[in-house]
């Protein structure tokens, strides 16, 4: 569940306005949001009926919503969790702290294009329109890679450096991504693609890559937090993950 910020840095980054530096660093304030994220994630699934076994509650996610949003293949285990301790969790609106000190949360999920776009298009809406990076994307998953096209205001991307000599509109992009875990880190491939009908070529492949990279660094977090495993196959993103 924690995932749900990480579908957004993976496919749309740079449109973190409220961080406005050169680099997306796993600063104070992102890893904040991504302990408030996992609490409301966790009592939006703590809310759906599931299965007390092996000394733990299971809670498929196509029985319910979590932030408002479905998804079909996605199945979460809170381990050392019993009726009482989700009773006591869920009348008491579970904080993070409670919930590190309560449980450990096992993921496995396996993710279509429809349920990251549905994300999307939540994400991109939030900003005022004077102030949004993209005004549409849309993302579609292959087998080893996904694309992203729409249209991008290159001048409103935070930090950027030629941002001056960048006409303040929005031009059509596409792009082939990949995504990978190195280490700690959580970063993106770009395989190719065009914004405004030029090439990107690989000089600007290592200068986006510098600025984009890491997504996510999981080592600047307080707490124990992994991605097992996260590719995609199939025309899914599938991901297997801990929190605590």
């Amino acid at each position: 569940m924690k995932f749900i910020r990480i579908y957004f840095l993976i496919f749309l980054g740079l449109i973190q306005l409220e961080f406005p530096c050169f680099a997306l660093e796993t600063s104070s304030k992102v890893i904040k949001r991504f302990k408030a994220l996992i609490s409301e994630c966790s009592n939006d699934a703590l809310k759906i009926d599931g299965e007390y076994k092996n000394n733990g509650y299971y809670v498929n996610l196509n029985k319910g919503l979590v932030k408002n949003f479905t998804f079909l293949k996605t199945l979460i285990k809170f381990e050392n969790l019993n009726e009482a301790i989700r009773e006591q969790l869920l009348n008491e609106n579970c904080s993070f702290d409670k919930l590190r000190n309560m449980v450990k949360i096992k993921l496995a999920s396996e993710i279509d294009a429809r349920e990251i776009q549905q994300i999307l298009d939540f994400e991109i809406g939030k900003p005022a329109t004077s102030r949004r990076v993209f005004s549409e994307a849309e993302v579609t998953l292959y087998d080893s890679y996904a694309n992203i096209k729409g249209l991008i205001n290159m001048k409103k991307i935070p930090g950027n450096p030629m941002a001056f000599m960048i006409s303040d509109e929005f031009v059509p992009f596409s792009a082939d991504l990949n995504i990978m875990m190195n280490g700690s880190e959580l970063n993106l491939v770009i395989k190719d693609g065009e914004i405004n009908s030029q090439v990107i070529n690989d000089d600007l492949k290592v200068t986006l890559l510098n600025w984009l990279n890491p997504l996510f660094d999981f080592s600047k977090l307080d707490f124990d937090c992994s991605v097992k495993e996260l590719k995609i196959e199939n025309s899914r993103l599938k991901i297997l993950g801990t929190v605590f």
